[in-house]
């Protein structure tokens, strides 16, 4: 095989992995429960994440899931909106 066949073989590999991986994330455990909640004067998208998740959550991660959800450009929030928290307590 020459090298340019090894190289698209190998190639192939990374993506099928990235592929799998991607598709795994994706899919989860089902739907995720979220709750929806009204930001107050003085929430941070940091407060709101902590009162929603137990310690072993990466907070960083949940906020940018949050933003995700609700498709906010940066972490911005304002009174009065209305957002989607992601759950991650434990029972």
């Amino acid at each position: 095989m020459s090298r340019r066949g090894i190289a698209l073989v190998g190639i192939l590999c990374f993506l099928m992995v990235v592929l799998v991986v991607w598709v795994d994330r994706a899919a989860g455990d089902g739907p995720e429960p979220t709750v929806n909640v009204r930001v107050e004067p003085g929430d941070t998208l940091w407060g709101l994440a902590r009162r929603y998740a137990d310690d072993s959550v990466d907070i960083r991660e949940l906020i940018g899931d949050i933003r995700r959800i609700n498709r906010l450009e940066d972490a911005v929030i304002h009174p009065g909106q209305t957002l989607k928290i992601p759950v991650r307590k434990r029972d």
